[in-house]
């Protein structure tokens, strides 16, 4: 219902579904966290529209997540959010994003990402993330960008259109909270009712962690960023064999 927006077979109206997401946020985290940061990218991508810089949204997460009757990866559940939450006032002026169950790790995800971005002829990367994970993912999107040496420096022996591009230059972090910041902010959003410009701030706020969750998150992401520092120092990748562990536990 939160992921589709749509209950017995009909779509939600807006000014039900915020009240909805509020009420389900503190059992429905993750869920909650991820509609904000669907919403926070398609209003990034907006946004971009409106001072004519080209951007598309990339959906590569390949984690499981269960709907409640079917199991679905995190790609097809960041699309089915865009398609069934997001007013289409704001999709039906987005370029399609590319979505691909790829991987259930945020190093592979970038790295994937990054590619599609290479073959795309794109000058930059930007994360739409919260905020317990910002910073271990800008050190992770640097990392593809410099030491794999991620960019078109091959263009035209990859038969790009456009051989001269530049190399991607720059990665980037928005929060969802940032965006809805930068939403609030706009003079012109190119004729956005009141009821959407309000519905699509209150969805991201209503999906923002709660403290007690930030301080979690900080703990874990403390130890994923000593595994990065080992992969860094010694080529060694503990965060993979524990993952690859994990899916042999389940398998069996």
């Amino acid at each position: 219902m939160l992921i589709t927006g749509v209950r017995d077979d009909y779509p939600i109206p807006l000014e039900e579904y915020v009240p909805l997401l509020r009420e389900h946020a503190d059992r429905e985290t993750e869920i909650a966290q991820n509609v904000a940061r669907v919403a926070a990218g398609c209003v990034e991508q907006f946004l971009d529209t409106l001072i004519d810089r080209r951007t598309s949204s990339v959906y590569v997460e390949g984690s499981p997540w269960d709907w409640g009757t079917k199991v679905r990866s995190g790609a097809q559940t960041q699309e089915a959010i865009r398609c069934g939450v997001v007013p289409h006032e704001i999709t039906g002026r987005l370029a399609a994003p590319f979505v691909e169950a790829y991987s259930s790790r945020t190093y592979d995800e970038l790295q994937r990402a990054f590619q599609i971005a290479d073959d795309s002829c794109a000058t930059g990367v930007c994360v739409v993330t919260h905020e317990y994970h910002a910073d271990r993912s800008v050190d992770i999107a640097e990392e593809i960008r410099t030491k794999e040496n991620v960019g078109l420096k091959n263009a035209a022996a990859k038969g790009h259109a456009r051989p001269d591009a530049p190399a991607i230059q720059t990665t980037g972090i928005m929060t969802p909270k940032r965006i809805a910041e930068r939403l609030e902010g706009c003079s012109d959003c190119a004729g956005l009712s009141n009821g959407i410009f309000r519905f699509l701030i209150d969805v991201i706020k209503a999906g923002e962690p709660s403290e007690e969750f930030n301080r979690a998150q900080q703990r874990k992401e403390r130890i994923l960023s000593s595994f990065m520092k080992i992969r860094q120092w010694t080529g060694l990748d503990p965060e993979k064999w524990i993952l690859d562990g994990m899916k042999l536990v389940k398998m069996r």
